[in-house]
């Protein structure tokens, strides 16, 4: 899957937990009424970038 090392946060023993945590907290904010389908799609590029940048984090 990342075979160019572009996304270090991937080999990570937590990369599961912390993508996991992204998407249940999104879906917790949508079952919550802070966002809605339309503002999720209207965030969807920045949401992406957002944790492609994270992936990318050294630790």
């Amino acid at each position: 899957m990342d075979e160019d090392q572009r996304y270090p946060m991937l080999h990570q023993p937590t990369a599961a937990s912390i993508l996991v945590a992204i998407v249940d907290g999104l879906v917790i904010q949508y079952f919550t009424n802070v966002y809605s389908v339309e503002d999720l799609q209207s965030l969807t590029q920045q949401l992406k970038e957002i944790i492609l940048n994270a992936l990318k984090t050294k630790v």
